[in-house]
């Protein structure tokens, strides 16, 4: 669905094919595809232009939902592998420990109490 999708935004099947990085056979094919799964036209095609069907319309704003959630996935995925979590454990002189982190691990024992 990204290549009819595209077809749409892009407003053609060969911008598309350049968006994509791949041939406008191939973005064709795609969507050809599509309709045939589907079993219903989803563009009305002409030399210079293209425009969905009312069934087309419909389907690329499902398929525009199904793209934004998945983006916010990615997003949320991304920034959740910049938290860090689990156990740390550290390697150090116990005189460091006591210096240097015994404030830390007592904030940290207090907030989970």
């Amino acid at each position: 669905f990204i290549a009819f999708t595209t077809v749409i935004e892009a407003g053609g099947f060969a911008r598309t094919a350049r968006r994509l990085g791949c041939s406008t056979a191939t973005v064709t094919r795609q969507v050809q595809d599509l309709e045939a799964r589907l079993g219903v036209r989803l563009l009305v095609r002409m030399t210079r232009w293209v425009r969905p069907t009312d069934a087309g319309a419909t389907y690329h704003r499902h398929c525009q939902r199904i793209l934004e959630d998945l983006a916010e996935a990615d997003a949320q995925a991304s920034r959740q592998a910049l938290e860090p979590c689990g156990v740390l454990r550290v390697s150090a002189p116990l005189s460091f420990g006591w210096h240097r982190l015994g404030a830390a691990v007592e904030r940290r024992k207090a907030g989970q109490a």
